[in-house]
């Protein structure tokens, strides 16, 4: 799952990805 840069900069949107990446495991890509 790919999000384009300006889409992470949100923070709401971030927080959710964040959440679904820690459920599978998965690190998140240094910003």
């Amino acid at each position: 799952m790919v999000a384009c840069g300006a889409a992470l900069d949100d923070r709401a949107w971030q927080a959710s990805v964040d959440d679904i990446v820690d459920r599978r495991g998965v690190p998140l890509p240094s910003r």
